[in-house]
């Protein structure tokens, strides 16, 4: 487990010696790109089955807020977009870029809520993901509406 100690040495260190910093980074975002394209394939084959609720798991939104919170804003907003743009292509009954946006909004308040509770622990990120799945569910249903002719259900 690395103490912030520890993380802030490795930073430092980073920074004194060229070309360290570059390659961990180019790597992190290409695992965050990889991460949400598998998660938004396993959301939209497998978790569409489970229904918990009335509703379905969105693992993309939620591991996002995770990635975002914990690697930060490029890996949270590369996981935000790329999730959202596979989500968009494999749901037909969706338009392009609806989910997207959603997803990048959710994210982006899940940003703030990390940069106040800094460093983020898991009950943070936990209380975060489901605040944000609130914002993420009312922004898409909006989004959809506009874009889609899906008409909004009453609130009763």
């Amino acid at each position: 487990m690395i103490t912030r100690a520890r993380h802030q040495e490795r930073r430092r260190h980073a920074r004194e010696v060229p070309g360290i910093g570059g390659w961990e980074h180019d790597m992190g975002l290409l695992s965050a790109a990889v991460g949400a394209i598998i998660a938004a394939i396993l959301e939209v084959s497998v978790l569409s089955q489970l229904q918990l609720g009335g509703g379905t798991p969105e693992l993309v939104l939620a591991m996002g807020v995770g990635v975002a919170m914990v690697a930060g804003f490029e890996a949270g907003m590369v996981w935000a977009f790329l999730g959202g743009l596979m989500l968009d292509m494999l749901l037909p009954e969706r338009a392009l870029g609806a989910t997207t946006l959603a997803l990048l909004v959710a994210v982006g308040a899940a940003l703030l809520v990390a940069r106040v509770a800094a460093p983020p622990r898991l009950l943070v990120i936990a209380a975060t993901a489901f605040g944000v799945s609130w914002l993420y569910q009312v922004l898409l249903i909006a989004l959809l509406a506009l874009t889609a002719g899906i008409a909004i259900p009453a609130l009763s």
